[in-house]
């Protein structure tokens, strides 16, 4: 059972760090995790997950090497505790990866989480799997290994058509960075078709009138834009466009600004420069 003390501590450092004010939020999980020590001692698992939160505090203030530290203690104290191929290490390992991509570390980051996708795979975590699958495609695309991106995006994109279907939402992350991929190596007819079955399962998906539908949409408008396909851009833009400003006046939970930058983008992509000038303004008083 936790003590007052420290639910008390640690509901203070989750309120701080929703509010943003990371140095505070430090200083009351530097308590919570004192408290834990006192508990637990040094070598149980238990606090390693109160290194996780110290280490993501510091990874927001930027002092990466104490959070390297913080998140090193953390996952050998779990590997001491648990079997080598604990999905739990995963999660270890993978919040490392993210720090090391923050630092550019990519050679460090990318053994680890292609440990990650072994230890997935093995314990049957199959959207943790896919989801690793992606993240490790993406690691591959900064090291300029695209050949082995696109292989293992492929997998990544074959995996969740089997388990879930076609037409599922899971599809959409190594879709859109198989396009990616796609467009900086010039394969044009592999992106086009990335990005319009993006279209397809966010139109079924959000029924056709959501942010992320629209997103599809812009996306397919750059790519054509790209291609100096201007006749084909322009009716995806202006799909987006008409969502976009719908949402911006009957706006439930999406961020406003968020939206005026996306409707600013559009207008650029139609050549309309007067009016993305106009909600660029608009963005910065909100």
């Amino acid at each position: 059972m936790e003590d007052e003390s420290f639910k008390a501590a640690r509901q203070k450092a989750f309120e701080q760090y929703q509010q943003q004010q990371f140095q505070d939020a430090l200083e009351y999980e530097k308590i919570v995790y004192r408290i834990a020590l006192d508990r637990y001692g040094p070598t149980h698992p238990f606090p390693a997950s109160v290194l996780d939160d110290l280490a993501q505090m510091q990874r927001n203030l930027g002092r990466y090497g104490e959070a390297e530290r913080n998140l090193k203690w953390g996952l050998a104290l779990r590997e001491k505790a648990w079997d080598p191929d604990d999905p739990k290490i995963a999660d270890s390992l993978e919040r490392l990866v993210d720090l090391y991509q923050d630092m550019g570390r990519y050679e460090e980051a990318y053994p680890l989480e292609k440990r990650t996708v072994g230890i997935r795979k093995g314990a049957k975590d199959l959207a943790g799997y896919g989801s690793s699958l992606n993240r490790l495609g993406l690691l591959e695309m900064e090291l300029g290994r695209s050949g082995e991106a696109q292989n293992t995006l492929s997998q990544a994109v074959d995996f969740f058509e089997k388990k879930e279907g076609s037409r599922c939402l899971a599809l959409v992350e190594p879709l859109q960075t198989r396009a990616e991929l796609f467009i900086h190596l010039k394969k044009w007819e592999g992106a086009q078709k990335d990005l319009e079955k993006i279209l397809e399962i966010d139109t079924v998906f959000y029924t056709g009138f959501g942010v992320q539908t629209a997103e599809a949409l812009r996306a397919l408008g750059d790519y054509f834009t790209l291609r100096k396909l201007s006749n084909k851009s322009k009716p995806h833009y202006e799909q987006a466009l008409e969502i976009y400003l719908k949402l911006l006046v009957g706006n439930k939970g999406y961020p406003a600004l968020v939206l005026m930058e996306r409707t600013a983008a559009v207008y650029r992509g139609l050549g309309k420069y007067s009016d993305a000038l106009d909600w660029d303004s608009k963005s910065l008083v909100v």
